[in-house]
């Protein structure tokens, strides 16, 4: 709730990739309250895959922040009142 107020425009997309075959076998992304424990959902996530048949050494969690521009929100919400 913390990150929803204070930053949202605050965004971040985190995946788990295969970094033997460059396969991205996750992926999630979310802007403000949404970023919140983002990173740890996909550490369980590359720990779940692991126990399905992925070496966890192979698996790697990268996540990238970036911030929202102000004129694509205010376009979401005019979006969003139609």
């Amino acid at each position: 709730m913390f990150n929803e107020a204070v930053f949202p425009n605050q965004c971040m997309k985190c995946q788990v990739v295969n970094e033997y075959s460059g396969e991205v076998l996750w992926s999630e992304q979310g802007c403000g309250g949404e970023t919140a424990g983002l990173r740890d959902k996909a550490k369980v996530k590359a720990y779940d895959l692991s126990r399905n048949g992925f070496d966890l050494c192979d698996l790697e969690v990268k996540c990238t922040r970036w911030k929202k521009d102000p004129e694509d929100e205010s376009s979401d919400t005019e979006q969003k009142k139609k």
